[in-house]
């Protein structure tokens, strides 16, 4: 749901899916409009985040879309290996399923979800995974003014995320966005809490369950 350039997301900071999701493939993919409005992908590419495969062997990836008059989902799936048997790792995949979807509900209201899990399976072991879920807002109070709300929740039983088993993850944020022509100015307030202690760390390095942050982003695009 979210996209690298910041011109284009509500909120300036982002959100966990996105920063342990995979940023970028290169690889070969085939689109299929299976209609007006329903579509389908086929992608075979190298690891995930790399331009070149570090790990043996190539990662499949497949979507199915549909985009409507104010309704847009996607169904995405990418999976290979992500660890070659040597000395001191094993081999191991995974696979991850992604839902995004964005709902135009007026002119000045948009909503937007996003879902995942990844699953990390090793070879001759048991398979460990995360999941998360976000709800994104936008109200638009004219051309100058918009207003944007996410609310994130991360399922982290193993400990993939932050290193903590157990953890439960929740995140949120409100951001403003002043439109000054090409010059966007972003006040964002976010609040993040977790379920294990030591989750997060205070600037004098002692072990904390929440934090919290305000900033004041200016992103100039052209």
């Amino acid at each position: 749901y979210e996209v690298i350039d910041s011109k284009t997301n509500v909120n300036y900071s982002t959100s966990y899916m996105f920063s342990y999701g995979p940023f970028f493939h290169t690889g070969l993919k085939a689109n299929l409009a299976l209609s007006d409005k329903f579509g389908a992908m086929l992608g075979v590419f190298n690891d995930t985040d790399t331009k070149i495969d570090v790990v043996s062997g190539k990662h499949v990836g497949a979507q199915l879309s549909y985009t409507g008059d104010q309704l847009s989902a996607y169904l995405n799936y990418i999976g290979g290996r992500v660890a070659d048997q040597t000395e001191t790792t094993v081999e191991t995949t995974a696979h991850q399923f992604d839902v995004t979807a964005a709902y135009q509900a007026s002119e000045a209201l948009s909503l937007g979800l996003n879902a995942t899990i990844k699953n990390v399976k090793p070879i001759d072991a048991a398979s460990s995974n995360w999941s998360g879920a976000a709800l994104y807002a936008k109200y638009a109070f004219g051309d100058v003014f918009s207003l944007g709300l996410r609310g994130e929740l991360i399922n982290d039983p193993y400990g993939l995320i932050l290193g903590l088993e157990d953890n439960q993850i929740s995140a949120l944020t409100v951001s403003g966005n002043i439109h000054l022509g090409s010059l966007t100015v972003i006040p964002e307030l976010r609040i993040d809490s977790a379920k294990q202690d030591g989750a997060y760390t205070s600037l004098s390095g002692d072990a904390l369950k929440a934090t919290s942050g305000l900033l004041m982003a200016v992103v100039y695009s052209f």
